[in-house]
C-alpha cells in the first residue's frame, strides 16, 4: 500500500508463491530515500525481519530504524528445489505429492534432522515421519500431517485429490476408480488432519475450534460403520449353503466411499433405500435378491428410521446391505429356482395322489363289476342235479335269461355313472389347481378400484383445476374422452348397467373400494394351497372373481373413468404443483 501511493503502482513480484517467500521486494521505483526506508521496511520476506508497530513509530518520528536481516537456515532440497522454510515444503510436497512420497520414503530422517536442527520447530509430530521407516506406505499420510501443520489456508489435499467435504463428497459419489483414494484417507487418519485445514462452512467457523466438524464426523463414524460391515459380511460368510462369498477389494472400496456419503449427506440414505426396496416390486428392477433370507434381514435393518442413538447401526446395515447385493441377487436366483422346483414337486405328488385316489375308486368299481360278471357266469354253467325239480332248475346254455340280461346291463350302467363321475371329478381338480390365475386380473382390478374410489372421495364437487402444466393436459385429455370418442359409448353403456343400482350406491365412493377388497379376498381363497381348501371352494371364487372383476370395469368405465384418473391426477398435482 505504501509503495502504491508513493509511486501509484504495486511493486513488481517475479516467480511463483514458493519463490517469493524468499526474494527481496524491487522497490527502487520509490524515488524518495526516507519513503523508499519504509517500504523496504514494510517488504521484508521473513516476518521475523519486517517492520512492527514500534519501527512505524520511530519511523514517523524522523528516525532511520534498523533493516534487520532475518536468520537463514541451511535450506532443505527437495527434487531440484531449495526450500529454507517448513511451509515453502509442505506446500511443495503437497503440491506434487507422487514424487513428495517417493522422497519421504527415502529422505524422511534428514527431514526430521532439518526440523531439529535448522528450524528448531517441535510443534509438528516426529511419529508421522518416524513411521515410514516401517509403513512408508503411510508417506501421503506424512505429507498431510505437514500440510495441516505448515499451511493450514490450503485446500486439503491427498494423493492430488482434494478431500474437504465437497471435495470428499464429489470422490465418494463419483467415479468408482477413485473409491479407493477414499478408503485410505479415511481409513489412515488423512481425512482428520484435513478437518485442520481452514473451513469455509460458518457453522463450522462459529464454533470457535477452527476445524471442519463435517471431517471430524466423517473421521469418526465412517470406521465405526465399516467395523460393524465388516463384522456382518464375516459373519455371514461360510455360514451355510446359501452363504455368501466374500466381496471383492474393489466392492469393499465402494462401501467405504458409500458411508462417507451417508455421512457428509444424510439425505442420500433416502435414495438407497429406495434402491433396496425396488429389488421387491419395481417391474423392471427387482430381483431375486428377496429371496436370500440372510439379506432381507439386512435391508430390514436398513430400512428403518435411524434415530440419533441407532444411526451408525443403520448405516451400517444399509451400507452391508448394499455391498452384498450381487451376492444377494445370485444366491436368490438359487433359492428361487430350488423354491420353484420343490412346488413343482409337491403339485406333481398331490397330483399323483389325488390321481391314485381316483384310479383306486376305479379300479375298485372294476373290480366288483368283473367279479359279479364271473358269479354269473358261473351259474350259467353250473351243472344240473336229476332229482331237483323244474321250477328250480338254472337256465343252460342257449335258454333265455331275461333276468341275467337285466343284471348285466344294471351293472354296466353303473359303471358308466361311476367311470362319469371320476372323470368329473379329475376335470374339476384340474381346474381348481388353476384357480389361482385370477389373480392376474382381480388384483390389477382392486387397485383400480382403490383409485377409483380415492378420486371419488377427492374430487371436489365443483370440478378439480391442477395447478401443474403436466396434470392439467392429462386430465384435459381423460376429461375430452370420457365426453367424445369410443371412451364416451362405453360410459354410457356402463352407466346403464350400474344405474339399476340404487342412486347412493351408484356413486357412492365406498363401491369400488368394497369390490376391491372383495377381490383381494376371493384371489387369495382361489389360490389358497391349504388341505382344507375344496375344489368346489376354490372354483367357486373363481368363477366369482370373474364376475367382480368384470362388475368393476363397468364400475369404472361408468364414470368415464374420470374418477379413477382424479385418484390418480389429484395426489400427483399436490406433489408437483
Amino acid at each position: 500500500m505504501v509503495h502504491e501511493l508513493v509511486t501509484g503502482r504495486r511493486p513488481e513480484r517475479g516467480g511463483n508463491w514458493l519463490t517469493a517467500r524468499n526474494t527481496e521486494v524491487d522497490v527502487s521505483a520509490v524515488t524518495d530515500e526516507r519513503w523508499r526506508l519504509l517500504a523496504r521496511g514494510l517488504l521484508a520476506p521473513s516476518p521475523s525481519a519486517r517492520w512492527g508497530h514500534d519501527e512505524v513509530v520511530q519511523w514517523l518520528a524522523g528516525e532511520r530504524p534498523r533493516i534487520r536481516t532475518a536468520h537463514r537456515t541451511r535450506p532443505i532440497v527437495f527434487a531440484g528445489a531449495s526450500h529454507e522454510d517448513p511451509p515453502s515444503l509442505a506446500f511443495d510436497l503437497l503440491d506434487r505429492s507422487d514424487t513428495g512420497a517417493m522422497w519421504l520414503r527415502t529422505h524422511w530422517s534428514e527431514l526430521r534432522s532439518w526440523l531439529d536442527r535448522e528450524v528448531n520447530d517441535y510443534t509438528f509430530d516426529r511419529s508421522y515421519l518416524t513411521g515410514l521407516d516401517a509403513s512408508p506406505q503411510l508417506a501421503h499420510v506424512a505429507i498431510s500431517a505437514l500440510a495441516a501443520r505448515y499451511v493450514p489456508g490450503m485446500p486439503p489435499r491427498f494423493r492430488g485429490h482434494e478431500i474437504g467435504a465437497d471435495g470428499l463428497l464429489a470422490l465418494a459419489t463419483g467415479d468408482s476408480s477413485r473409491h479407493a483414494a477414499v478408503r485410505e484417507a479415511v481409513a489412515t487418519g488423512a481425512v482428520g488432519l484435513a478437518a485442520q485445514h481452514w473451513c469455509p462452512h460458518p457453522s463450522c467457523r462459529s464454533g470457535g475450534s477452527g476445524r471442519c466438524a463435517l471431517l471430524e464426523r466423517v473421521q469418526h463414524e465412517v470406521p465405526l460403520i465399516m467395523r460393524r460391515t465388516v463384522e456382518t459380511v464375516e459373519r455371514l460368510v461360510g455360514s451355510g449353503t446359501d452363504a455368501p462369498r466374500r466381496p471383492e477389494p474393489h466392492e469393499v472400496d465402494s462401501a467405504w466411499a458409500r458411508a462417507v456419503e451417508l455421512v457428509l449427506d444424510p439425505g442420500s440414505a433416502s435414495t438407497h433405500r429406495s434402491v433396496l426396496r425396488r429389488q421387491s416390486w419395481h417391474p423392471t428392477e427387482r430381483s431375486p435378491a428377496p429371496h436370500a433370507p440372510w439379506w432381507v434381514e439386512q435391508r430390514r435393518l436398513a430400512l428403518r428410521d435411524g434415530r440419533s442413538g441407532e444411526a451408525v447401526a443403520t448405516r451400517a446395515a444399509l451400507v452391508t446391505a448394499a455391498l452384498l447385493l450381487p451376492e444377494a441377487v445370485r444366491i436368490g436366483g438359487l433359492v428361487s429356482e430350488r423354491e420353484r422346483a420343490d412346488g413343482r414337486a409337491r403339485r406333481q405328488d398331490r397330483w399323483a395322489s389325488l390321481s391314485g385316489a381316483a384310479r383306486e375308486r376305479w379300479d375298485g368299481v372294476r373290480e366288483r363289476w368283473d367279479g359279479a360278471r364271473r358269479r354269473r357266469a358261473q351259474a350259467a354253467t353250473a351243472p344240473t342235479r336229476p332229482d331237483q325239480p323244474p321250477m328250480w332248475r338254472p337256465y343252460g346254455y342257449g335258454s333265455p335269461n331275461p333276468q341275467g340280461e337285466e343284471e348285466t346291463s344294471g351293472s354296466r350302467r353303473a359303471q358308466e355313472r361311476a367311470k362319469r363321475r371320476v372323470e368329473r371329478t379329475m376335470n374339476q381338480i384340474q381346474r381348481a389347481m388353476r384357480a389361482g390365475r385370477c389373480r392376474r386380473f382381480a388384483y390389477p382390478a382392486a387397485l383400480l378400484g382403490l383409485l377409483d374410489g380415492l378420486g371419488r372421495v377427492l374430487r371436489p364437487d365443483e370440478g378439480f383445476y391442477p395447478e401443474s402444466a403436466f396434470v392439467t393436459s392429462a386430465y384435459s385429455g381423460l376429461v375430452e374422452s370420457a365426453r367424445d370418442g369410443v371412451l364416451a359409448g362405453l360410459s354410457r353403456a356402463a352407466g346403464m348397467v350400474t344405474g339399476l343400482l340404487p342412486e347412493p350406491v351408484e356413486t357412492a365412493w365406498w363401491l369400488p373400494v368394497v369390490l376391491s377388497v372383495i377381490l383381494v379376498l376371493l384371489g387369495r381363497s382361489a389360490a389358497s394351497q391349504r388341505n382344507s381348501s375344496r375344489a368346489r371352494r376354490r372354483l367357486a371364487a373363481f368363477r366369482l372373481a370373474v364376475a367382480g372383476s368384470l362388475f368393476m370395469a363397468l364400475v369404472l368405465l361408468s364414470t368415464g373413468l374420470v374418477a379413477l384418473g382424479s385418484g390418480v391426477f389429484i395426489p400427483l398435482d399436490g406433489l408437483l404443483g
